[in-house]
């Protein structure tokens, strides 16, 4: 029972916040249909759209951010349709789908940029930022949550400030670099409280929570997690309760105080459950004044209980029937959430076989059409003398000296945005420019290949100075047309097709240990970038005499300049 009471608590801390937001709803769509100025219904419209999807109501949020957009596309009001591109990003990025969140917010940055509204960029570098960081692209996410403090610094905008902090505070956090991620985390934590912004000090606290579980100091752990939800609950807002309640429950876990975490668990669940759409809100609504009720009745009811059985029996009725309410209400969550799980891990397990846009093309239509690109960039690599280098290790080791030097590549080419196609046995293939195209995918592929090189060299010296038996690399990169699609039906692949594969192959086995060789393509698009050395005419199986050049090593005086104008190329083509 003293469960049930603390979850129907919580439920009153949060339905309370609830019914005053509801109010300010209510009163929007008041004003809204009050309101002939058009350009007055598209601000209260994205109003209204940020209500409902701070309460998790996806669907409802994105078809008022529409009506905004339509109404503002129409009487060509420029904010409004920036305004509402960013709403619908926005909850893109709530349903995980961040590919169509950095669509939209992209083309919002545009329109604030051309309008010179500062706020209005910084509010769109932050949600870039955001989607990059759940795609994961954290240089990238860093990158914009940057670009962003620096305007609101420029703006003097205290709360803008504090909240790109706390940002650029969970990058680190998930570069595993807890010092600066406190020091940023604080900064935040110290504006917010400057201000008094409680969703601000409640986000920071939690996050400040988590790094100091991570480093194994519980106790502040437990100390910042228990402020976190203290000032969660005074605003009452769902995704801040979420975070804290199950923020707790993992350090209680850790600590072995069971029973805490049991308590923290059991607010998340029914807070996830009875809170996932509309109609629910109005059932916590009812058991929220339910709750007051009995609460005035029982301390009646005390006084009379001698005189009035009857009374006390409907009173202990109506409270056994709440309590099976919650036991009836936690056990569909629980059947829902199994499903739930089950559908993010399949989902997960798609996303490591297939590129986000082909496997979300993939769930929506039951296929994936295959695509040609005309510039892609295509790496492979091979170990000098396998066989031989091979014999010399165990089974076990073997496959462990290969799985380490593959997950560092896979490391490497998710830095640079690269998408890997597939190894076999000793050859690792990878793609830059699909499956979005873009303009930089000659420098991005060559910046991995020099990185992939530098990774095999230090770890020969290491292997070298233990004793052990080390792999040497020959790396080919070329560029060309391709086309890319999904193969089989079963165990099915991304795979690429056309000569620019067979090429880039020929370009590998061409090469020479500890370099990057490249063909008179790529070397073309990139010659300003690179400092070369010309190799001739090198014969290649099948393919006659090729131009190929070594790379030695980027020319820095002019990639950032550079690399500025291709991303704006590469943002016209992904808009248009």
């Amino acid at each position: 029972m003293r469960k049930l009471l603390l979850l129907a608590v919580s439920l009153f801390i949060f339905g309370q916040a609830y019914s005053q937001d509801q109010h300010l709803i209510d009163s929007l769509f008041t004003a809204l249909k009050n309101t002939n100025a058009d350009s007055a219904k598209v601000e209260l419209l994205i109003t209204i759209c940020a209500e409902k999807w701070k309460y998790a109501e996806y669907a409802e949020a994105k078809k008022y951010a529409d009506s905004a957009l339509s109404i503002s596309q129409k009487i060509d009001f420029t904010k409004g349709v920036a305004d509402a591109y960013n709403q619908i990003g926005i909850v893109y990025w709530y349903l995980n789908e961040n590919q169509n969140a950095l669509t939209y917010h992209l083309k919002a940055l545009d329109i604030y940029e051309k309008a010179g509204n500062k706020k209005g960029i910084s509010e769109a570098l932050n949600r870039i930022g955001h989607a990059y960081a759940d795609m994961p692209n954290y240089p990238k996410s860093l990158e914009y949550f940057q670009k962003a403090l620096q305007l609101d610094e420029q703006l003097n905008d205290s709360l803008g400030i504090s909240k790109n902090l706390d940002l650029i505070g969970f990058i680190y956090m998930h570069l595993e670099d807890y010092p600066k991620a406190l020091t940023y985390y604080f900064k935040a934590m110290n504006i917010a409280e400057s201000i008094g912004n409680k969703r601000s000090i409640g986000a920071v606290c939690h996050d400040i929570g988590v790094v100091y579980e991570k480093q194994n100091n519980l106790d502040e752990a437990l100390r910042y997690a228990k402020r976190g939800l203290a000032n969660a609950l005074q605003v009452g807002e769902k995704h801040l309760l979420d975070e804290a309640y199950s923020g707790l429950e993992k350090i209680y876990m850790r600590m072995g105080n069971y029973k805490e975490a049991y308590t923290a668990r059991l607010h998340y669940d029914t807070l996830e459950y009875d809170l996932r759409n509309a109609d629910n809100a109005g059932t916590i609504k009812r058991i929220q004044m339910q709750y007051d009720f009995e609460k005035k009745e029982a301390a009646i009811k005390a006084e009379q209980e001698k005189k009035d059985i009857q009374q006390r029996n409907i009173r202990n009725s109506i409270l056994a029937g709440l309590a099976a309410m919650f036991i009836f209400s936690l056990v569909v969550y629980r059947q829902r959430n199994h499903i739930r799980r089950g559908k993010k891990r399949s989902d997960e397990l798609l996303l490591n076989i297939l590129p986000a846009e082909t496997a979300e093309e993939l769930k929506s239509t039951g296929e994936a059409k295959a695509k040609t690109f005309d510039e892609v960039t295509v790496l492979f690599t091979d170990f000098k003398d396998f066989t031989q280098t091979s014999e010399k290790l165990s089974a076990e080791n073997l496959v462990k000296e290969i799985n380490y030097c593959y997950s560092e590549f896979d490391k490497i080419i998710s830095k640079y945005g690269i998408e890997k196609i597939k190894t076999i046995g000793d050859s690792y293939m990878c793609a830059g420019g699909l499956p979005v195209a873009n303009r930089t995918n000659p420098v991005d592929v060559i910046n991995a290949g020099l990185e992939m090189q530098r990774f095999i060299e230090k770890n020969k010296a290491e292997r070298m100075a233990s004793g052990e038996t080390y792999f040497e690399l020959r790396l080919g990169i070329h560029t060309g047309p391709v086309v890319a699609g999904i193969v089989g039906i079963r165990k099915f692949a991304y795979d690429i097709w056309g000569d620019t594969v067979n090429i880039a192959s020929r370009m590998e086995s061409s090469g020479e240990v500890g370099k990057v060789n490249i063909s008179g393509a790529t070397y073309e698009l990139v010659k300003e970038k690179f400092q070369c050395t010309y190799r001739g005419k090198i014969p290649a199986k099948n393919k006659g005499e090729v131009d190929m050049y070594f790379v030695e090593q980027q020319i820095l005086r002019n990639e950032i300049e550079n690399r500025k104008e291709w991303e704006k190329e590469t943002l016209n083509i992904n808009l248009t």
